[in-house]
């Protein structure tokens, strides 16, 4: 498949190779600066990401126990979880953490995955989409290869997203027979800095399917391609083998995650997720895809049904329409509409035949498809029809939304070459184009530099290492004798200090422990009827919920509110005490709490901190004032 543009002219500044990396990589760096510039004192998303896996990586980095068995115990969390539930020794990211300080492998981590997008992308549109040599050749493909490389990408991911346009390039190399030994250890080495089931499982499926698709048209098995599929996904499947054990071989333990009810939307609910998945992507993905790059792959769409070049008084009135509809929001009005979706979806297959450039077409279905397939995967209509399957119960398909930015940035690639190739002045409006959308992506990164009330805390204010210091200090014993739980913060904080603790939020832990961890919650949950589904119908959170401003769910949006009290201690004692809890740290202060269930023993405030904590501790029979 090659996309084209035709030639039109000499080379000129805009196309000037070196001066294109120079001012691609001084935007990247530009755009990374802040972890050098303001180190721990940046604003770094808490949800997916600060409260989970960035705990999770250190942790494991820190326990002495990387390729310890399955069933081994790792102390820190939930007092105590299977060495299956940290995740694969076999993951770059993982030996980052081991090598540095958290901050400093996060922050490595954001530079690698930014620069590889970058060349990942750029590699690719230079072999296979963009072959001929044109005025707004270059110009295309590092404005196309430096937008992708500045999608927020989630950092946990790895190279998950950032290094498809790598790996598609290696895959077609050896579906047209072009492969050499580079494009197989890119295969095998790609799944080092990946999770499988978060972006490589569903990429590969799609190949599997696409291959497919040509052997029935062809009548022809394409035996090289299969055998690359195969060889990518064993190494997957032999990096995760604890994973992939667990769910298929030797269960080691009943997961939480049984009991997730996750198909209980109803249709106008799948929609409505369906609409969310196209315009805004997946939580952890975000694309920066609405509204600029929707609206000119659309425009594009349209100015590709004329097969010549608009003169400049067309060209200007084109430009002209679309930034006003861009100035007045007209296609932020005409998208979010209920049905326009369905409409896009319908004049798309219809309109197909008559374009001349369908690439954008096939792209953007394949988009639709892949947005409907996610919010529909969560009706229970869809599981009516594949009641008590293997993959139904084991794989969240809603995932393919991961895919969403290379989709999303191939299908600008194509709009940029229908607009160079029908529009005047195409080498100054891509670049204005790439502004705007710049824009987006500056907006919608996992990080800040001041306060935008995106984020509640910094990474250095959030975690309060000075403020856990003294704690640790007036508490004097081994963390590793006792355990503490969270009221009001997240058990993230505390296990980042050090401490081990009877809560905590983990993707895969042992149903055993949930059911004991609900004895503890249960008069709470019945009192506040929105926490009950978060906890029963999910349950990767093991918090200890407050009954009306403490945690529910996550940070990022300004929950803590530090004069909030709690009147009573509101948790079962006595399942606390089984689980060997000898203290409760408290962003919020308990009024009037049971002086034979807990006792306050001090309140403890630094200026750095995010959190003023009120260290209670529990009370035992034997114990005494």
């Amino acid at each position: 498949m090659n996309f084209t543009v035709n030639k039109l002219g000499n080379v000129n500044l805009l196309n000037n190779t070196k001066i294109l990396y120079v001012i691609s990589l001084f935007i990247i760096l530009f755009y990374l600066s802040p972890f050098f510039l303001y180190s721990e004192d940046l604003y770094i998303q808490i949800y997916d990401n600060l409260d989970s896996n960035h705990i999770w990586l250190k942790i494991l980095a820190e326990s002495g126990m990387i390729f310890s068995d399955s069933i081994e115990i790792i102390p820190n969390m939930m007092s105590g979880l299977p060495r299956l539930s940290y995740g694969t020794e076999y993951n770059a990211l993982l030996w980052l953490y081991v090598l540095f300080e958290p901050f400093t492998a996060y922050s490595i981590n954001e530079v690698i995955l930014h620069i590889f997008a970058f060349f990942s992308m750029l590699i690719l549109l230079k072999r296979y989409f963009i072959k001929e040599t044109t005025l707004n050749r270059n110009l295309i493909i590092f404005t196309s290869s430096l937008l992708f490389s500045l999608v927020p990408f989630w950092p946990s991911g790895g190279l998950g997203i950032p290094s498809i346009p790598l790996v598609s390039y290696s895959f077609l190399n050896i579906f047209y027979n072009k492969d050499t030994k580079k494009d197989w250890i890119i295969l095998f080495l790609i799944p080092f800095y990946s999770i499988f089931i978060l972006s490589y499982f569903f990429y590969l499926l799609l190949l599997i399917l696409f291959i497919i698709y040509l052997s029935i048209k062809h009548k022809k098995v394409y035996w090289n391609f299969l055998s690359a599929i195969l060889f990518m996904t064993t190494i997957f499947l032999l990096i995760d083998y604890r994973l992939i054990s667990a769910m298929f071989v030797d269960n080691h333990f009943i997961s939480h995650r049984t009991e997730f009810l996750v198909h209980k939307n109803i249709l106008i609910d799948s929609y409505k997720l369906f609409i969310l998945d196209f315009f805004n992507g997946n939580n952890n993905q975000i694309s920066a895809q609405f509204p600029f790059v929707i609206a000119v792959s659309l425009s594009a769409y349209l100015l590709s049904f004329n097969k010549r070049k608009y003169t400049y008084k067309e060209s200007i009135t084109i430009i002209l329409l679309f930034s006003l509809l861009s100035y007045f929001s007209v296609w932020h009005i005409l998208l979010v509409n209920l049905y326009t979706l369905p409409i896009i979806f319908f004049i798309l297959l219809v309109t197909l035949k008559y374009s001349y450039e369908k690439k954008i077409a096939y792209i953007l279905l394949t988009i639709l498809i892949l947005s409907a397939w996610s919010g529909f995967w969560f009706s229970e209509e869809l599981k009516s029809l594949f009641p008590n399957t293997l993959l139904i119960e084991k794989i969240n398909f809603s995932r393919f939304t991961f895919l969403q930015p290379f989709f999303w940035y191939l299908l600008l690639v194509a709009a940029f070459i229908v607009i160079s190739n029908r529009i005047k002045f195409s080498s100054l409006i891509i670049p204005i184009i790439a502004i705007f959308i710049l824009s987006q992506e500056f907006k919608d990164k996992y990080f800040i530099q001041v306060d935008e009330d995106k984020y509640e805390a910094t990474y250095r204010a959030y975690y309060a290492k000075k403020l856990f210091t003294i704690i640790d200090k007036y508490i004097d014993k081994d963390k590793s004798t006792y355990r503490v739980g969270s009221i009001g913060l997240e058990p993230a904080v505390s296990l980042y200090n050090g401490f081990y603790t009877i809560d905590g939020y983990s993707a895969n832990y042992p149903l055993e422990y949930k059911h004991t961890f609900n004895k503890i919650l249960q008069s709470n949950l019945y009192t506040n009827k929105s926490l009950k589904p978060l906890f029963t119908e999910w349950g990767s959170k093991c918090y200890l919920f407050g009954p009306d401003a403490s945690l529910t769910y996550s940070f990022d949006a300004g929950d803590y509110n530090r004069n909030t009290q709690i009147p009573y201690f509101v948790f079962d004692i006595e399942t606390l005490r089984e689980l060997q809890t000898k203290y409760i740290f408290s962003a919020y202060e308990i009024i009037y709490p049971d002086p034979k269930e807990i006792k306050l023993l001090r309140l403890f405030t630094q200026e750095e901190s995010y959190w003023d904590i009120y260290l209670y501790q529990i009370q035992y029979p034997t114990e005494t004032d």
